[in-house]
Parts: structure tokens; C-alpha cells; sequence
């Protein structure tokens, strides 16, 4: 494995042709300023496939969070419903009852 840079080295300079410009002491320093930001990916494939599970994950995270709200708002829909229907059942049992305000003084 101590190999490994040496072969990193070949493999790359047969992928990547060097630039016509010559690296200058500002850009050394501009390298060595932001080495510890940049991360080198030699594997596109697996950083593509994770990103797409991490992209799966989060979309099949939202589809749960929305059938759960559709869910929870149709039961409150049914609940409403519900209520509605037995206002109504109230209302009409009893205005046949005595009917009204005074409905229930006689006068005599």
C-alpha cells in the first residue's frame, strides 16, 4: 500500500493533461490555505450512488410525512363530519319538542 501514490500519480497524469500555466508561489500558498476544505473524489460512482440513497432516504421521509398528514386531515375531516351531522340531528329533535324560546309557558 505504501505504493498507492505512485500509482495514484500514473493513473492520473494518463487522465488529466497538465495546464500551460506554472503554479506560482501565491497559488502554493492558496493550496495550502485551503487543503483542509477540499476533498479529493477518485470514486464518482460510489459518491453518486450515495448521494442518490441520501437523496432516496430524504424523499421517501417526506412521502411518509405527507401520506401521515393526508391521513391525520381526512380524519379530521371525517370528525367534522360527524359533528355536523349530529348538530343537525340535535337542531331538528329539538324545535319539535316545545319549539323555541317560551315554547314551554302556558298562559292560562
Amino acid at each position: 500500500d505504501d505504493d498507492d501514490d505512485d500509482d495514484d500519480a500514473s493513473y492520473l497524469q494518463g487522465r488529466y493533461n497538465p495546464t500551460e500555466e506554472n503554479i506560482t508561489q501565491s497559488d502554493v500558498m492558496e493550496f495550502q490555505q485551503d487543503y483542509k476544505e477540499v476533498e479529493m473524489v477518485e470514486d464518482v460512482g460510489s459518491l453518486a450512488q450515495s448521494l442518490g440513497a441520501s437523496h432516496l432516504g430524504r424523499s421517501l421521509g417526506l412521502q411518509k410525512e405527507m401520506m401521515s398528514y393526508k391521513a391525520s386531515q381526512a380524519k379530521m375531516g371525517e370528525q367534522v363530519q360527524q359533528m355536523q351531522m349530529q348538530q343537525q340531528g340535535h337542531n331538528s329533535i329539538g324545535s319539535g319538542v316545545g319549539g323555541g324560546v317560551g315554547g314551554g309557558i302556558h298562559i292560562m
